[in-house]
């Protein structure tokens, strides 16, 4: 009896996908980081000081003195968040 006639047709395919070698290919690196929150959050945050000049006299406004230090706060707290959502590598993304 072969492992295939073991498992079973789902229980091979699970266990080949677990044996696999990650992908790593550049197609499925750039597929799985349009999927992915954290490299959106990112992009936006090199975006943003090109936009900020622009929106800054508005941000004053609405804005407290002390809302820039919550700003970063909030930042850091996204970030450590979307670190902990992450469960799969970017190329894997990619793949699925």
């Amino acid at each position: 009896m072969t492992l295939k006639e073991k498992l079973g047709e789902d229980g091979y395919i699970e266990l080949l996908a677990m044996i696999q070698p990650p992908p790593s290919s550049t197609k499925a690196w750039i597929k799985g980081a349009l999927k992915s929150w954290t490299a959106w959050f990112g992009s936006f945050l090199i975006v943003a000081p090109e936009a900020l000049p622009t929106l800054l006299p508005q941000l004053q406004e609405l804005l407290t003195p002390d809302a820039y230090r919550r700003a970063v706060q909030v930042i850091g707290i996204a970030v450590w968040l979307l670190r902990v959502k992450t469960t799969t590598s970017i190329a894997q993304k990619g793949v699925v």
